[in-house]
């Protein structure tokens, strides 16, 4: 048996071959009718959505100049997101490559309209990972999207990734799809969207309007403003650079590192001075108390703080130019009460439109569950019991590097 499977190897061979071979005719059909939506942007008008697909087409090596693909743009409108990706598929004349996808955008008017409602075509179409990051615009959404183009291919085709890098900035956040849903049936919880807003400077274009296009001339802003949700319903901003910073600051759960600016700094050592530092770790610890007055407390320890800059009008010689005498009680109380300042203003501009920013009633119920439920028979709205809460915040520097 042996010596006659031997002899006639190569006909099994050739048996082999052509079974494989037009499984790979097939693939590689299938891969040429596919067009790879990387992102997907969702606006509202008259008759209810329109959606534009951010494509990425790979070039030829005749039609590349220094880029492998080129991002093409199709938007088109209909009563729901179904039937707008049903469209934009029989435009492109290909399937919908919709597991690619790593970004969707909203626009303003989306949210104030039903966040939720636009985004459970992506909920239920098993092809479009879970994991997909969410962000908003100001304007129009369609805008936005189209913009990707002006950056690198890179970043426009990796928002997420870029997103996540600016989290170790202390300057967004990466929403995913599932975490957004998560959050807006959680009744002790409340949602939260980054903006994506990108700028790009009139200065990079030729004299004849035409872009560079080897190389991105799109910024994406830096401090990125957040909407809020309850219930999926769209309750305001965090859009100021200190209120971003100190929200995250209590909100993010890893050490990120980032950079402070306190004015008017005045001991003997400076002179009612701007000073810069970067802090590069913090640990934060929330609790709470359900006695005659509900409060939570919240403790932010900064660690391996380290001086940048100071800015002042005072002629500094001999022993202050070193770097010690600058590290003063002065300095570190200036930072932590500029922080201490900027944390309660977020709790009490969250408060007023009912989000508990700090997650209140989640430690509440999971460490005083007794007591909780006592304050929460108590008053006559249980959904109002954030107007009956205080905070105590307490920031202080450990060290100085």
């Amino acid at each position: 048996m042996f010596r006659f499977f031997s002899r006639h190897a190569w006909i099994f061979a050739i048996i082999f071959l052509l079974i494989l071979f037009p499984v790979s005719l097939t693939s590689q059909a299938r891969l040429n009718n596919r067009a790879l939506i990387t992102g997907l942007a969702i606006d509202k008008d008259e008759s209810g959505y329109v959606v534009t697909a951010q494509i990425a087409r790979p070039l030829s090596s005749r039609e590349a100049s220094g880029e492998s693909a080129v991002l093409d743009f199709v938007s088109e409108s209909g009563s729901s997101v179904t039937e707008c990706v049903k469209k934009i598929t029989f435009e492109i004349g290909e399937i919908a490559g919709l597991s690619h996808t790593n970004f969707i955008i909203l626009s303003k008017a989306v949210l104030e309209d039903n966040a939720i409602k636009a985004l459970d075509y992506f909920l239920r179409d098993l092809q479009i990972p879970t994991s997909v990051m969410l962000a908003y615009s100001q304007g129009s959404a369609k805008d936005v999207i189209t913009k990707t183009s002006d950056l690198d291919l890179s970043v426009s085709l990796g928002l997420q990734k870029v997103f996540m890098f600016k989290e170790e900035a202390l300057s967004t956040l990466m929403v995913p799809l599932q975490n957004f849903i998560d959050d807006a049936f959680n009744p002790s919880a409340f949602s939260i969207l980054p903006e994506l807003e990108i700028t790009t400077d009139a200065s990079n274009f030729s004299s004849e309007g035409e872009q560079n296009k080897s190389v991105g001339k799109g910024r994406i802003k830096y401090f990125t403003p957040f909407a809020i949700f309850k219930d999926g319903k769209y309750l305001g901003e965090i859009n100021d650079q200190n209120e971003i910073r100190a929200f995250l600051l209590a909100k993010a759960k890893n050490s990120h590192q980032f950079n402070l600016v306190i004015d008017g700094v005045n001991d003997d050592v400076y002179n009612d001075a701007s000073v810069g530092v970067r802090v590069s770790d913090k640990n934060v610890k929330m609790a709470v108390s359900l006695g005659e007055k509900p409060t939570l407390s919240l403790n932010i320890m900064l660690d391996k703080v380290k001086l940048l800059e100071v800015n002042n009008n005072a002629i500094l010689s001999g022993a202050f130019i070193a770097q010690k005498p600058y590290l003063t009680k002065t300095l570190e109380r200036a930072i932590a009460c500029q922080l201490e300042n900027d944390v309660r203003i977020v709790f009490n501009k969250t408060k007023a439109i009912g989000a508990d920013a700090f997650g209140f009633a989640d430690l509440a119920y999971k460490f005083n569950n007794k007591e909780w439920g006592e304050f929460i028979s108590s008053i006559p709205n249980a959904d109002d019991y954030l107007s009956y809460v205080d905070l105590i915040v307490n920031v202080e520097v450990s060290s100085f590097i």
